[in-house]
């Protein structure tokens, strides 16, 4: 159920930020959805009104036949019925949560590679930047960023290696500017070899 219930929230989630513009954000386009299908005004929904208001989210359901095992989850209290502002309530709590355990462990990361870098001192830190430029892009995909990395012995986990990317992807290019990667580092590493040479 656990499961089923992430992969359900994760696409609906996707879906509304489809949806939103400068005057309603996920959780608003959420909750008028919901709201539509509230008739009587009373802050709760049945199973038909709830999947309706999903659809008008656009979320076009992948999950037909767990949808009423979903809808019973959600109805905490067993009546038949969701009280919709609670159910939008949690699911963008949740969000926040999950999104500050990300930037934690992203940031766990790239305390590991500043670690490296710093071991390896100026020298590393020019070697991996001739290792990105040497792919002749300063915009580069997850595949020739990753590539980059492991020819530089920076063999994380795949897992780390894509929240690292999705740190420095560019929201317009979908993709990562070497120069703005190296030059996170470069402070780092260059205050310590100034250390050492003092």
């Amino acid at each position: 159920m656990e499961s089923l219930r992430t992969r359900f929230e994760m696409a609906l989630r996707s879906k509304l930020f489809n949806k939103t513009n400068s005057f309603n954000d996920e959780k608003a386009v959420l909750l008028k959805s919901l709201q539509h299908f509230d008739i009587y005004k009373t802050g709760y929904i049945d199973f038909n009104g709830w999947v309706k208001g999903l659809e008008k989210a656009g979320l076009i359901m992948e999950f037909p036949k767990q949808l009423k095992q979903l809808f019973d989850y959600y109805d905490t209290q067993h009546k038949g019925e969701i009280d919709y502002k609670n159910f939008v309530t949690q699911l963008f709590s949740k969000q926040i949560h999950s999104e500050e355990s990300e930037e934690d462990s992203v940031e766990s990361v790239l305390n590991k590679m500043r670690q490296k870098l710093i071991d390896r001192g100026i020298r590393g830190l020019i070697g991996l930047a001739k290792y990105f430029a040497l792919s002749g892009r300063e915009l580069l995909s997850y595949s020739e960023f990753k590539r980059c990395l492991l020819q530089t012995q920076f063999d994380y986990p795949e897992e780390d290696l894509l929240k690292v990317y999705s740190r420095f992807e560019s929201a317009e290019e979908r993709k990562v500017e070497y120069k703005e990667f190296i030059n996170y580092f470069r402070v780092w590493v260059c205050v310590k070899c100034l250390e050492e040479y003092e």
